[in-house]
């Protein structure tokens, strides 16, 4: 096991694949707060 590897992910991976989804949970929020707010 190489350092940097968590869970099976290397550091870079681990970094793009969280990036993912945080930009996918902000569009799910922009996306849906205009039905809540309205």
């Amino acid at each position: 096991l190489k350092a940097g590897t968590v869970h099976g992910f290397s550091a870079g991976d681990r970094v793009e694949y969280t990036t993912r989804i945080v930009i996918t949970l902000a569009a799910l929020v922009v996306f849906e707060l205009p039905l809540f707010v309205s």
